[in-house]
């Protein structure tokens, strides 16, 4: 049997989207009728919308592909190929880029966009963790940086005579910032953990808006109206030069937005958002996404983050 076409494949998951979404619109009809008052008891209300609820989120297969390798050997430039973008994620050929899970996925507002509104062609979601989770590892690793009476070590640790406690050093270095830890050589434990608990940095990126769980930074790119993003949706080949180098400079600009969270900043001595953010979840007009797969880009595996 012959392969399908990228046309006829395309076409065939147009019409799998387009049944699901009828059966969709029926489960939500169904549903209505039964949260309707006397229409059943309250418990068999409850166990039907859950049945419902749970048909719903089955939907068309999402398929999630992580791309694992040692830093530096092009896991972001093999992204990029595949999405047919320059500038979304960053590529090195000498040293590795990428400190945040990345999750890429295709931007499913701009396909759905009706006459008279408006969206942005790149978006990401930058999720930082808890606090808790946050104070419970920095208590580990404060402690791991003091010695056996519970004072900070004088100096950083040497990693080939105490590779954990040097991590540790590493790890709070790399929140705080370069030197972080020299002010409180030869401190008690409890003060030390006290005062990086406190700390501007981690209450600022840490504390999430009333009601939040998570403290999550949005970051948009390229508002266009429902007629540009018809041409954005049609083949790519087809946009007019104005239009096309629009969109390569958004993609540019989204980059610089993220890249104070995903990636390292400088040389790496002032302090890094990406060891306080759980992912990033990026959209885009992702082609080979289109059909729900979802792209992840994982730091290297030898990084300290990894």
């Amino acid at each position: 049997q012959s392969i399908p076409t990228t046309a006829e494949f395309n076409s065939y998951v147009d019409v799998a989207k387009n049944n699901t979404n009828k059966c969709i619109e029926i489960l939500d009809q169904l549903k209505e009728i039964v949260e309707e008052d006397n229409v059943t008891t309250t418990a068999r209300q409850l166990i039907w919308s859950k049945e419902i609820k749970l048909i719903k989120e089955k939907g068309l297969p999402n398929t999630t592909i992580g791309v694992l390798g040692n830093t530096g050997v092009g896991k972001s430039s093999l992204l990029n190929a595949l999405l047919n973008e320059a500038s979304i994620l960053p590529t090195s050929g000498s040293r590795g880029c990428t400190a945040a899970v990345v999750e890429l996925k295709y931007n499913e507002t701009i396909a759905k966009l009706e006459i008279n509104e408006q969206a942005y062609v790149y978006e990401a979601d930058v999720e930082f963790m808890k606090m808790d989770d946050w104070l419970k590892e920095l208590k580990t690793l404060v402690s791991e940086c003091c010695n056996n009476d519970g004072f900070l070590y004088g100096r950083k640790p040497d990693e080939n005579n105490s590779e954990m406690a040097h991590a540790a050093w590493e790890k709070i270095e790399q929140v705080y910032g370069r030197g972080a830890l020299n002010r409180y050589t030869g401190a008690r434990e409890e003060i030390v953990l006290n005062s990086l608990t406190n700390h501007h940095i981690i209450q600022n990126l840490l504390t999430p808006s009333d009601g939040d769980e998570f403290k999550t930074v949005t970051v948009r790119e390229g508002e266009v109206d429902f007629e540009t993003a018809q041409k954005l949706l049609s083949n790519n080949k087809k946009l007019d030069s104005k239009l096309r180098e629009e969109k390569r400079n958004w993609a540019k600009n989204f980059r610089n937005e993220i890249n104070s969270y995903v990636y390292r900043k400088g040389n790496g001595d002032q302090p890094q958002s990406w060891p306080l953010i759980r992912k990033v979840v990026v959209r885009g007009l992702f082609d080979v996404l289109s059909t729900g797969a979802c792209l992840v880009d994982l730091p290297g595996v030898k990084d300290s983050n990894a």
